[in-house]
């Protein structure tokens, strides 16, 4: 049991036939459930530990701020003069370093793939992960969330004597997408963009959309509706959760207007979308491509068998995709690396 201001958080550690989790049940000062969440419990064995191959080595290092320290993994090109670095940045919810989405790990397979380039990168522990126990997410956004530990990376692998002089970049895939104009704006030292899967609607009507792809069953599906049009109308109390996260969560996104302030971004751009993807779909990359018409800095990329995690799907694409192994297509990888390394001066 952990006090967390005024809530008590118990972490139950949950065993089951396909998998363990790691359950947050808070209560409030009256011993009522204020808030139940639910994330995947990794054991010792499952960590993403650094590795080391004939294109890279990789090192385990601690950064952030003093009462959220994070792990993550600073992979090295092996064989190449490194050109520029890579700090990515994961969707929602907490994620591991290699955004490990079912059998797939998105930023490993990029981090390794960028090597062969000549591209250094980091990724690490979200630290929603990490210090879920610490926060209160009744009242969390993208700022304690997301960007305050974006920053701190972004200062800690300027301090790094490999990368001190180098070109960083920022690979921002879904959620983390979406926040790269942000990210751009708060972060002056980094040169340029990657948005992979963002998007420029509220997140909430979103979210409804992939429920109805899924076909979500309508007594589950009305009330959310309804909640996701109060949230977007500001009529939501600030605490009240809609999947996972407080009203005030999407309220603060909502105020950040980025798809105002990509426009003013004059930095290099690179959008790229899967036609896959049931979660971030066209619609998102064509909203993009209006919003940036005749942006010179911008570069649009669109890839029809690739899913949200940027993996090659056949057929119609489903949460299924997830739970078979795979690998994020080199085709993605070789286009944003061409792509930096035409953006280095």
């Amino acid at each position: 049991i952990v006090p967390v201001q005024q809530y008590r958080v118990v972490l139950v550690a949950a065993t089951f036939e396909k998998g363990n989790l790691l359950i947050k049940i808070t209560l409030d000062a009256s011993q009522r459930i204020a808030g139940l969440f639910f994330q995947p419990a990794a054991t010792p064995s499952q960590k993403p530990q650094p590795e080391s191959g004939t294109d890279f080595l990789e090192k385990e290092m601690m950064f952030g701020k003093k009462n959220f320290p994070l792990p993550g993994i600073l992979t090295l090109p092996r064989q190449h003069n490194i050109v520029a670095a890579v700090l990515f940045v994961h969707g929602s919810g907490p994620q591991d370093r290699d955004e490990t989405i079912g059998q797939i790990k998105v930023f490993r397979d990029m981090a390794h793939g960028l090597a062969r380039y000549g591209i250094a990168s980091f990724r690490y522990d979200k630290r929603t992960k990490v210090h879920l126990a610490k926060i209160d997410l009744h009242s969390i956004t993208v700022e304690e969330e997301v960007l305050e530990d974006v920053r701190e990376a972004v200062k800690f692998l300027k301090n790094q004597k490999e990368l001190s002089s180098i070109p960083l970049f920022v690979i921002g895939h879904s959620l983390g997408g979406t926040l790269v104009p942000i990210i751009l704006q708060q972060n002056p030292q980094v040169k340029g963009g990657i948005i992979l899967a963002g998007t420029l609607r509220p997140l909430p009507q979103v979210a409804i959309e992939q429920m109805i792809y899924l076909h979500t069953p309508s007594s589950q599906l009305e009330p959310l509706k309804k909640l996701a049009a109060k949230i977007e109308a500001h009529q939501a109390p600030k605490s009240e959760m809609f999947l996972g996260a407080p009203a005030i969560y999407y309220y603060h996104l909502a105020s950040l207007k980025i798809d105002q302030r990509i426009r003013q971004i004059e930095r290099p751009l690179f959008i790229a979308n899967g036609g896959k993807d049931y979660q971030v779909t066209e619609k998102d990359f064509l909203i993009y491509k209006e919003v940036l018409k005749g942006k010179p800095n911008v570069t649009f990329r669109w890839y029809p068998q690739l899913s949200h995690a940027f993996t090659v799907v056949h057929g119609q694409p489903s949460p299924e995709d997830y739970r078979k192994p795979a690998h994020v297509a080199q085709e993605i990888i070789a286009d944003i690396a061409q792509w930096i390394v035409q953006h280095l001066n």
